[in-house]
């Protein structure tokens, strides 16, 4: 039998590290936790694309318009989920100028008329009650402009109105908002009480370019506003239909420029997921994403807040005499139907549609406008 191998020994007062020099170590787990959170960013920008159509960050590639100094959409993005036209409107092209004999709706608003959480575009709610309204008057055609710009209020939607808007002819206009002036107004208030924490989209360099990051500060935010809501102490108190009052006017500025151009002008009151009559933990999860934007608030003050504008846009649409949507209250406070606090999902869309196509199809003006008179 040959030799046995023979080790040498380790030189006393030196370590033998399991793989080699003592910094190998070190470099396997700096690379695997790399590997770890690139893995991880992969996943969710292919969650992204699965949900928006792109990996990005954002939804849409965006353009400060030189007229308006507006933030816009760029014009004539394509992905599976979500389309602009050359306008940097969601939807179709719109021709202009319009013709003749077509009945044109717009839809003015923010995020909760655009609905970037639902596709194909013909499933969101403004393309249904187009098809809608054509289906029930089948000797007429619709079209429709679908003008719903992410974090705009009202006063955005009156200077893009005025410039590009009434420009396309329409003959229905469809209003809807309330949430993004309610979070600018009360985000003043909270500045003005030296609430050190006001916005919560204010985003970090990390959180702008990696998607894993910006999510977990999102969570996290969204914890920490939640139990300071929870207990309701230290939150913004405000006179809710004081601030409410401001909103009514400036509804009813961009009304009466709506009323110029359209023969049949209709408000919406605004659908929100949290409700009085549910208890904290469904309040809670209801305002996850309006805790995000507007911390400063309890729950009551978010409650009390849509309340008063929803007075305010029923005060609005009788004091210009414009139709009036209502019956916010019937959706249904699920997943089912709101994607987050105040977003539709698709069922949502089938049932703002429905909600609005009731309003408009029975009004004496739309009656005489497929009428041709």
């Amino acid at each position: 039998m040959g030799p046995q191998a023979q080790t040498e020994p380790t030189p006393r007062g030196q370590r033998r590290w399991p793989l080699g020099r003592p910094w190998t170590g070190a470099v396997v787990l700096v690379s695997t936790l790399i590997l770890g959170v690139l893995a991880l960013e992969g996943a969710l920008r292919v969650r992204q694309y699965v949900r928006y159509g792109t990996p990005a960050n954002s939804v849409f590639h965006w353009r400060i318009d030189p007229a308006t100094s507006l933030r816009l959409p760029q014009p004539n993005q394509r992905s599976e989920r979500l389309n602009t036209n050359s306008l940097g409107f969601r939807g179709d092209e719109v021709q202009s100028p319009k013709p003749k004999g077509v009945v044109r709706i717009a839809f003015v608003g923010a995020s909760t008329t655009l609905c970037a959480e639902v596709s194909p575009d013909g499933a969101i709610w403004p393309a249904l009650v187009a098809a809608g309204l054509a289906e029930r008057f089948p000797g007429v055609q619709f079209d429709f402009v679908n003008a719903g710009v992410p974090g705009f209020t009202v006063e955005q939607s009156q200077r893009l109105f005025e410039h590009t808007i009434a420009g396309l002819e329409p003959d229905v206009v469809v209003v809807l908002h309330a949430t993004n002036d309610l979070t600018i107004d009360t985000r003043r208030l909270a500045r003005e009480a030296g609430f050190r924490e006001v916005a919560g989209e204010e985003e970090s360099f990390l959180a702008r370019n990696w998607l894993s990051y910006r999510l977990i500060q999102k969570n996290l935010r969204a914890r920490r506003n939640a139990a300071q809501a929870r207990t309701g102490a230290d939150r913004l108190q405000f006179d809710p239909d004081g601030l409410a009052d401001a909103f009514r006017a400036r509804l009813e500025a961009l009304l009466d420029t709506v009323r110029a151009t359209a023969p049949l002008v209709a408000v919406a009151t605004f659908a929100h997921r949290i409700r009085p009559e549910q208890n904290t933990d469904d309040r809670l999860a209801a305002a996850a994403t309006n805790l995000l934007y507007m911390p400063y608030l309890s729950l009551d003050g978010l409650l009390a807040g849509y309340g008063a504008y929803n007075r305010a846009i029923v005060a609005a649409a009788a004091s210009r005499g414009v139709l009036l949507i209502g019956g916010h209250e019937g959706i249904p406070a699920t997943p089912e139907y709101f994607e987050d606090s105040v977003h539709f999902t698709a069922a949502g869309c089938r049932w703002m549609a429905d909600r609005v196509l009731g309003a408009l199809e029975r009004d004496p003006r739309m009656l005489a406008l497929v009428a041709g008179d």
